[in-house]
């Protein structure tokens, strides 16, 4: 529950310190006196959108801070424990802090933490009812949450399970969409694909064929060049067609060298160089000759070779530039074809994985919607009784389901419906406040002060189930008075013996009911005007519920206000028997 609400520099709240208690906070005060300033605060605490008009004219910045006690809230000390916030004491201090200069700071039991953190933990501790979250009840999304929060750990249970189904469902659905939004794409690429891998196949390329191929039209082209020049190279050395050849030179040198050798030791190695070099001369001859022998025109290769040049440089056109592009081109086709032809059959395996999904999805949205028909109708008769108790004896209340047709749905018997995480249902309340008025929904049929006490009506039947601690009713008088506003009175009292209940109002019956009574002032000193708030004695209560009741101070209405709260002490004090 919250304990103690601390607001600097806020609005026209200098500095104040506040203190609440279990049961039930009431707050009073003059119009325009600002009593909606600290539920502005607490909402800008939890996460509200600020903003430098908040922040008290003359101050730099404004910090509102709140420390509740958490100690049977698991829940909620789970979500603290997975975001490494330590809970000591059973204690969570929450702070915020908004400044002119930007330097805007978010705490959480003194760690800097984020406004995101605050949000997602903020639901666990309070739960903020003004006019505005009223007209929510307007709302078929929000009426199947009342609902839902009326069915219990059952229907809880059910909608936890199919929200993770749900999820899944619509990853897979998702994954679908975007594999048939490009199957067109797709088949024609796979054709494209196909033809091109089947055209380079047939072509049977080989590495460094290329290569090959150059080299051996080169030979081929160039043949008749070869031939005579390694005949005339042959006939030089071998003095074939001359006097004397280069070899029979080389012959007659060695044999003068090999003399002069024996004259002079030093000319040794010059004559083992020069026979070495008559020798590798008549074996060059030798080579060169056969080589002559063996070169041999062949048209046909040729023009087989030109044939095949001129289709792998088709291909390179197609696909290359170069030829090795051309290969790669090949090995990334057939690896693409593979992932394409994969993702056929992935789509067949994800239409059959869908059609289980959507199966297990139906049955947990059957059984939710058989559970929530079950607790509409005990919601109906425990709200009507409950209706009865808060001026309301005549009322009529049912919860109508229907389905919503969808093409993009799901099926469900023959006919396709939409469907959310939450099921396939769409719930709405339809009431009768008075009798022979047929059942209509309630944005046609409900006042403001039905709809604040069918507000109350529904909080006090889910204050069981509702692990918020803390309520806060924000003008929940609206539109009531007299018998009706004590029947408000009690009902709130009620809710108030088991959650901490924080509400203001303008009615005394509401007021005398306080466990803990504060009074909102405003007060101008040295032209500066200042809103406090003053935990009222049991004297000043009575002068403020007088106030509340007459607007001056006669003795009469301070009769009646000492008489108003000693009736409403008599009244609790029967409901603790």
């Amino acid at each position: 529950m919250l304990v103690e609400l601390g607001i600097n520099n806020f609005a026209l709240i200098e500095r104040q310190d506040i203190e609440f208690s279990p049961g039930l906070n009431i707050l009073t005060g003059e119009t325009g006196a600002g009593k909606s300033i600290l539920i502005g605060a607490l909402e800008l605490l939890l996460g509200a959108r600020a903003s430098l008009d908040f922040i008290r004219t003359g101050a730099e910045k404004a910090e509102i801070r709140a420390l509740f006690a958490v100690k049977n809230l698991p829940e909620l000390k789970k979500k603290l424990e997975e975001i490494g916030v330590d809970v000591e004491d059973d204690q969570l201090l929450l702070s915020r802090e908004i400044s002119r200069s930007g330097n805007n700071r978010v705490r959480i039991n003194g760690q800097i933490s984020t406004l995101s953190l605050i949000k997602e933990i903020s639901p666990h501790l309070i739960d903020i009812h003004g006019q505005h979250e009223h007209q929510s009840l307007f709302s078929v999304d929000n009426q199947l949450e009342f609902l839902d929060g009326f069915g219990g750990d059952n229907l809880k249970k059910l909608k936890k399970e199919i929200k993770g189904v749900y999820r899944n469902l619509q990853s897979h659905r998702l994954e679908l969409k975007q594999l048939r939004s490009s199957q067109k794409d797709r088949k024609q690429r796979i054709d494209l694909l196909e033809f091109q891998i089947k055209e380079l196949e047939e072509a049977g390329l080989d590495p460094g064929e290329e290569e090959r191929l150059a080299e051996e039209h080169k030979i081929l082209t160039n043949v008749e060049l070869l031939y005579t020049k390694c005949q005339e190279f042959f006939a030089l050395l071998s003095g074939e067609e001359i006097e004397m050849g280069i070899n029979d030179q080389l012959g007659q040198m060695h044999k003068d060298l090999k003399e002069l050798k024996s004259i002079d030791p030093k000319l040794e190695v010059s004559e083992e160089l020069l026979r070495s070099s008559y020798y590798q001369l008549q074996e060059l001859a030798r080579e060169l000759r056969g080589y002559a022998e063996e070169v041999v025109f062949d048209e046909n290769r040729l023009r087989e070779i030109e044939n095949r040049i001129g289709e792998i440089n088709d291909l390179k056109r197609k696909y290359g530039p170069s030829f090795d592009e051309v290969l790669n081109f090949l090995k990334e086709g057939k690896k693409e074809l593979r992932t394409l032809q994969d993702n056929q059959e992935k789509t067949e395996g994800l239409e059959q994985q869908i059609n289980k999904v959507e199966k297990n999805f139906l049955s947990l949205a059957e059984k939710l919607s058989e559970e929530r028909k079950k607790a509409a109708k005990n919601m109906a008769a425990s709200l009507v009784e409950e209706l009865k108790g808060l001026a309301m004896p005549q009322t009529q209340f049912r919860v109508d389901f229907k389905k919503i047709p969808d093409q993009n749905g799901i099926n469900v018997g023959e006919e396709k419906v939409s469907f959310w995480e939450h099921g396939f249902d769409q719930v709405e309340f339809m009431l009768s406040p008075n009798p022979g008025e047929e059942l209509k929904p309630l944005t046609k049929i409900a006042s403001g002060g039905e709809i604040s006490r069918l507000m109350l009506a529904l909080k006090a039947l889910t204050a069981d189930q509702d692990q918020v601690p803390t309520m806060i009713f924000d003008e929940i008088d609206s539109g009531i008075g007299g018998k009706t506003a004590q029947k408000v009175a009690e009902k709130l009292v009620q809710i108030g013996s088991k959650r901490q209940v924080i509400t203001i109002t303008h009615l005394p019956h509401i007021a005398s009911m306080a466990d803990k009574h504060f009074f909102i002032d405003k007060e101008i000193t040295d032209r500066k005007t200042r809103t406090r708030v003053v935990d009222l004695p049991q004297e000043d209560r009575s002068r403020e519920l007088a106030r509340m009741l007459e607007g001056d101070l006669t003795e009469t209405a301070m009769s009646h206000a000492r008489e108003m709260l000693e009736k409403a002490r008599e009244r609790k004090e029967s409901y603790s028997d």
